[in-house]
């Protein structure tokens, strides 16, 4: 008997050593801006990332200017009996809300609880940008037998801090904007050991603000719902958007003496710092910083001035060197005339 405890404890053991972790958990609210009882949700979704947990946020509106052919489609699929609903990986649905207070303290026991379930699957993400048209190759990996069927990946583009009032609150955010390919999603199959690189596009509609905009990937089994797997990215991030609020800098005709500016932001899409330095090869434009340090997620501004001495067409470059993700040189064309 002794021996047998100890074969089943070793085996138990075993298993947790093979296990997948679980990168995050997936929150879906069924929400809108029509709901008295959402601002609880809202605000319960912005206390578990403000304080760090592990989730992805999805809202699903409907009923309001921000419901959509996918958000309308994910609450279809859901059926909540009533608004605000959250489901945490497809599960344990959290049904009502409140007006004034977060629901932060509902919530958090069902995200700890799924995240102490291993996954059978990894999951993750690479992208690049041309122009509008973005490509994400998205690969899965089932390193361990698994018996859940009619998997699905799906791909959820999300939009935050977006000016809205409605009762006490001023922002809607995790707003899902897109679904790639669809609301359908992309049929999964593998095989224990096996992988595989789906690949998607889309175009982004310029009236998104990409800095504050994430794509989260999810693999749900269809029949139960149970979301398996999630991760989520910064889309800027991802696609190694452009950091720099201009790409060229085209000053007015300035007298001599004189003084232009114009103002420049730096951002850092990434979750490490950005670290950098700025040079200009022309004494007629100079910048107000030469050296900078950005933190996760953060911006900074800077003035680039253009001082004429003599009448004349000056040219220069600004050089970036950092270690921005995806640019790590940067030289962004000067002009003016005085």
């Amino acid at each position: 008997m002794k021996n047998a405890v100890l074969s089943i404890l070793l085996l138990s053991f075993i298993v947790m050593l093979s296990a997948v972790p679980r990168n995050l958990v997936v929150v879906e609210v069924a929400t809108g801006t029509w709901c008295g009882y959402c601002p609880g949700a809202a605000m319960g979704c912005h206390d578990l990332i403000e304080n760090g947990h592990a989730v992805a946020v999805i809202k699903n509106h409907n009923g309001d200017s921000y419901a959509n052919t996918y958000s309308n489609a994910r609450n279809s699929y859901y059926n909540p009996s009533g608004f605000p609903s959250a489901y945490f990986d497809g599960l344990n649905v959290t049904a009502g809300g409140s007006g004034t207070s977060s629901m932060y303290s509902n919530y958090l026991p069902k995200v700890n609880a799924r995240l102490a379930i291993p996954s059978k699957y990894t999951l993750s993400a690479i992208g690049n940008a041309a122009g509008s048209l973005y490509t994400v190759g998205v690969t899965i990996a089932k390193p361990e037998a698994d018996d859940n069927a009619n998997v699905r990946l799906h791909a959820v583009l999300t939009e935050s801090s977006i000016p809205q009032n409605w009762f006490n609150q001023t922002t809607v955010d995790n707003v899902n904007r897109l679904m790639v390919p669809d609301q359908n999603g992309t049929n999964i199959n593998l095989g224990t050991g096996e992988q595989t690189t789906i690949t998607l596009q889309f175009n982004m509609n310029p009236a998104w603000e990409i800095s504050n905009c994430e794509m989260v990937f999810f693999l749900q089994n269809h029949t139960s719902k149970e979301i398996l797997q999630g991760a989520k990215y910064s889309l800027a991030e991802l696609v190694g958007a452009f950091p720099i609020s201009h790409e060229t800098l085209e000053f007015p005709n300035q007298y001599i003496g004189g003084s232009a500016t114009i103002p420049v932001s730096i951002a850092n899409f990434s979750d490490n710092v950005a670290t950098g330095t700025i040079a200009i090869d022309n004494p007629a434009f100079t910048s107000t910083i030469s050296d900078f340090s950005i933190a996760a997620y953060q911006s900074i501004n800077l003035q680039v001035s253009f001082t004429p001495s003599t009448t004349d067409y000056y040219t220069g470059t600004m050089t970036i060197t950092s270690n921005l993700y995806n640019h790590p040189n940067i030289e962004i064309p000067l002009s003016g005339i005085g």
